[in-house]
């Protein structure tokens, strides 16, 4: 039920990042790691200058020990907003995990 209230965002707003934002969490929720990527990845597609998309990737990116994208998907965020303090933290924490290793 929930993905299809979502659903109606992009058919009411094909432009409206909200619907990828939502459905990203809702994946996050489930545990569905992957999925939640490809829908901040739309996010991102539609507004590239989204500070808070790339973070919401890059979260999810950390969660998976990817690292390298977290990293990566912070800066970018970094870039866009330098006040962001989200992208901060998981930057830091991805730091953290590849010195560990």
């Amino acid at each position: 039920m929930a993905f299809a209230d979502f659903g109606k965002v992009a058919q009411i707003d094909p432009k409206n990042g909200d619907d990828y934002r939502l459905r990203g969490m809702a994946f996050v929720l489930k545990g569905e790691d992957d999925h939640a990527i490809a829908e901040y990845s739309h996010w991102i597609e539609i507004d590239p200058k989204n500070a808070p998309a790339y973070a919401a990737r890059g979260e999810v990116y950390a969660r998976k020990s990817d690292d390298d994208r977290a990293i990566a998907d912070a800066n970018k965020a970094i870039e866009i907003n330098p006040k962001y303090i989200s992208a901060y933290r998981i930057r830091g924490e991805a730091y953290a995990r590849k010195t560990r290793v």
